[in-house]
């Protein structure tokens, strides 16, 4: 008797805890409640003392906060919060916030995309402090514009190469030019071909002009900025290059730690007919990245692993030399790729080669 008295007070208190919802079905009683992981209660401290000191504080506290906000330190991602709060340490000239609001306004984030207000905010933080902002100059195109209008004192040619008259222009601007050798092969230009010409206190732009206008005729060889470097070649695969490369600057999205390594800056690369395959083990080991390359996909365009890369450049960000090695091998416009990442590691993705 004893033991169905506590069966019966047993079900009755489970009952009670579970009991019958109206319609007549079970479901479990009041949850337990939940409290916050000790770690996300100090980033919210953290981010609650860090608004409070720039509300009252200088530039510095400014920027503090703005980078809280645009990382969702302690608090959710606002993107244009962070931008205020960083345009009031810029304008209090604070080195770290010019560069971050430049590249708020490079990226879109938290401001309309513009290109000539990053530049603007670039070139104000090289200059307050020399922090390297010039490396982002480079990557969107601002400083091969500038050198384009340089004024040289002499140029003159006695049927030289066109590779080495290429050559000489890189030399004496100390920019990177780089010559889309299939797509001007497309134009009837070739590296032998021969270039004559005397001119004096003559701008690089129209250096340029007159070298491709003698190796592919006018109108059919042209050159263009693109990211940081000068690119000769054809006009439709510049521009095709050039739409591409700004889609995959607003669009492509990777892990913070690729992002990372994409940015890190290699001093100079000089590849001389050197197989692809040789130049992807090359990068791999000196960016310290780990990528895998799809060859499979890569051969739809006539590229493989001895492909012969002829490529010099320097002071270029890892991420935008794979760009002009994969422009090297597939030629301007005629194949469209983007990175994105998983688990730390680069994946390259090729579209499929669009059916003739």
């Amino acid at each position: 008797m004893a033991s169905r008295i506590g069966i019966a007070l047993f079900v009755a208190a489970l009952t009670c805890a579970i009991g019958p919802t109206p319609g007549g079905t079970w479901a479990a009683g009041p949850a337990a409640p939940t409290t916050t992981p000790a770690y996300k209660l100090r980033a919210m401290e953290k981010f609650a003392a860090a608004k409070r000191a720039a509300e009252t504080g200088g530039a510095k506290a400014a920027f503090r906060l703005g980078v809280m906000l645009y990382e969702g330190a302690g608090t959710p991602v606002d993107a244009a919060a962070a931008a205020a709060s960083l345009q009031k340490a810029a304008d209090a000239d604070y080195p770290p916030a010019l560069e971050l609001l430049a590249e708020l306004y490079e990226r879109g984030r938290g401001v309309a995309r513009d290109l000539a207000e990053a530049e603007r905010w670039y070139r104000m933080a090289e200059d307050a402090d020399g922090s390297g902002a010039i490396r982002h100059l480079t990557r969107i195109g601002a400083e091969p514009r500038r050198f384009l209008n340089r004024r040289l004192p002499e140029v003159r040619f006695e049927k030289v190469e066109l590779a080495d008259a290429i050559d000489f222009i890189r030399d004496v601007t100390g920019f990177n030019v780089i010559a889309d050798w299939r797509g001007l092969a497309d134009a009837g230009a070739a590296p032998k071909a021969p270039v004559t010409m005397a001119r004096r206190d003559i701008t690089v732009a129209d250096a340029l002009d007159a070298i491709v206008a003698q190796a592919g005729g006018k109108g059919k060889v042209g050159h263009r900025v693109i990211g940081g470097a000068i690119v000769i070649g054809t006009p439709d695969g510049l521009a095709a290059q050039a739409a591409a490369h700004h889609r995959r600057r607003r669009t492509e999205k990777v892990e913070p730690a690729v992002e990372a390594a994409l940015a890190r800056m290699l001093p100079e690369v000089k590849f001389v007919d050197v197989a692809l395959t040789d130049v992807t083990d090359f990068l791999r080991d000196v960016s310290g990245t780990k990528f895998e390359v799809p060859w499979d996909a890569l051969k739809e365009y006539g590229v493989d692993k001895t492909t012969p890369i002829n490529l010099r450049l320097r002071n270029t960000p890892f991420g935008l030399i794979f760009d002009y090695v994969l422009l090297s091998a597939a030629g301007a416009g005629k194949m469209d790729w983007h990175f994105t990442s998983k688990d730390g590691v680069l994946v390259l993705n090729v579209a499929p080669k669009p059916k003739q």
